[in-house]
């Protein structure tokens, strides 16, 4: 590669970590105080606790559709 082609490559990567770093602080700047007003502005925030990660996975799973009867497992098969 040539040294005029290394230097366009150096240059391009730092300007594309300089982007993203301005476009992490700009969402950070605006996302994280969006993000805490809106937690601490629902009804009965100061109550009661928000659910966590496992709590809210474990209920998740209770509503999962169960199988249809069309399956079947193998202890409810009939032996022929």
């Amino acid at each position: 590669m040539s040294p005029e082609l290394i230097n366009l490559i150096i240059q391009a990567t730092g300007e594309s970590l300089y982007m993203v770093g301005v476009a992490a602080l700009i969402g950070t700047a605006f996302g994280l105080p969006l993000g805490v007003f809106l937690a601490t502005s629902r009804k009965e925030s100061c109550s009661r606790p928000p659910p966590s990660i496992a709590c809210s996975a474990s209920s998740s799973m209770r509503h999962a559709p169960r199988p249809s009867s069309s399956w079947s497992s193998p202890s409810s098969r009939s032996r022929g």
